[in-house]
């Protein structure tokens, strides 16, 4: 098994995944492929400080989580209309977009970030922007991660026992996935201030249009029955998938022809983990024993 993730990179320091570079701040691994006009560590810092806006909503996950799904479904409702947008999400991923760019979109801005909750803009805190958090089971997750990766280049050869010694570390990239979710659950936790949405991938996938309503209610919208059974149908993944291929995205995409959707179910992880694999991260589930989490691995 893989150890750090790495095939020549060093615990502490930039680490690589075949040879796709990676960059390291504050313990969390980024794809150096976000850098645009800085540094990822400059970036953070001026992520930190950015100025929000009081109707602005940011969506955080953890990497492979549904965040394309719930960024469409929360497009439409803060619209008012089951229309995709043109451009992919990762033109408002705060890891992967310039400040600078984030600043001049209009609002209400529906920014989204795989970030852990403590590189997120201090002004959150303040209580006015609202936070949507979604989450899926380890095992699903890594699962999908491993069907993305590779999907690049200089990663194609790696295998799912790598990236599951890489997951199971804390030199995957976008972090640990039970640091990252117990991180969040801290933060809820001690900022009782902050409006946050707390939601699972299979809640979504059990009740569609109820979990659409649910999340209208919070973002403060007025959104008829009609328009969450559309949005529901719009965001149906076979439809998510097909309207994606038409999506202007950005050059990172471009450059590694990324397919963000694959299956979209739950239960996948059965047809691909062995039952050693799966009982280690059962283990591993011990340490969100304290988080207020509902993770189901089936439907």
């Amino acid at each position: 098994m893989a150890q750090d993730g790495a095939s020549g990179g060093t615990p502490g320091g930039p680490i690589n995944m075949g040879s796709l570079p990676t960059v390291e701040v504050e313990g969390w691994v980024f794809p150096k492929l976000f850098e645009k006009s800085r540094p990822m560590k400059e970036h953070i810092a001026l992520i930190r400080v950015m100025q929000m806006r009081d109707d602005d909503v940011i969506l955080c996950a953890y990497p492979k989580s549904g965040t394309h799904w719930l960024w469409e479904v929360g497009s439409m409702l803060l619209t008012g209309k089951a229309e995709y947008e043109k451009r992919t999400k990762e033109h408002v991923m705060m890891e992967a977009c310039d400040v600078e760019d984030m600043d001049s979109l209009p609002s209400p801005r529906l920014l989204n970030t795989h970030l852990p909750t403590s590189m997120l803009p201090n002004q959150v805190k303040d209580g006015k922007v609202k936070v949507i958090h979604v989450y899926r089971n380890p095992k699903d997750v890594l699962v999908s991660m491993y069907h993305q990766i590779i999907q690049i280049p200089p990663c194609k050869d790696m295998t799912l026992e790598m990236i599951l010694g890489m997951f199971m570390s804390e030199k995957c990239i976008g972090g640990n996935y039970f640091k990252y979710l117990r991180e969040v659950d801290t933060f809820i936790k001690e900022n009782p201030q902050v409006p946050v949405f707390n939601m699972s991938f299979e809640q979504m996938k059990r009740n569609q249009v109820g979990m659409v309503q649910n999340l209208a209610r919070f973002l403060g919208v007025d959104a008829s029955p009609k328009l969450c059974i559309s949005v529901a149908e719009a965001c149906s993944f076979k439809n998510l998938k097909e309207a994606n291929k038409s999506k202007d995205g950005p050059q990172f995409m471009k450059d590694h022809k990324l397919e963000m959707y694959r299956k979209g179910q739950v239960g996948d992880w059965k047809n691909h983990l062995t039952v050693a694999q799966s009982e280690m991260i059962d283990a591993a589930m011990e340490q969100l024993k304290r988080c207020d989490y509902n993770i189901s691995f089936t439907l």
